[in-house]
């Protein structure tokens, strides 16, 4: 599969599936938190800390910009990205 071709790769094997896991779980808990803030006005939808769902690109799911933890695992990961992807 193509970055180049189809703007996404799969790279099986970059993390653990325990830490993918703890990553799914994560987010869930993030969004589950941040839909309650929101709906409960303890924080603002403007809020850069705070998730959203209005993300055009994937209406309706959970997105939310630099992402400790997920900012934690591209850093963990860049080399064998790098190393995949490199022509």
């Amino acid at each position: 599969m193509s970055f180049k071709k189809n703007k996404y790769q799969v790279i099986r094997g970059a993390i653990s599936k325990e830490l993918a896991d703890v990553a799914y779980r994560y987010l869930q808990v993030s969004a589950e938190a941040d839909n309650w803030m929101i709906n409960n006005y303890t924080t603002h939808k403007g809020n850069p800390l705070v998730g959203n769902f209005h993300d055009p690109q994937v209406p309706g799911s959970y997105a939310k910009y630099a992402d400790r933890l997920m900012e934690v695992l591209l850093v963990k990961t860049i080399n064998t990205i790098a190393k995949r992807n490199r022509t």
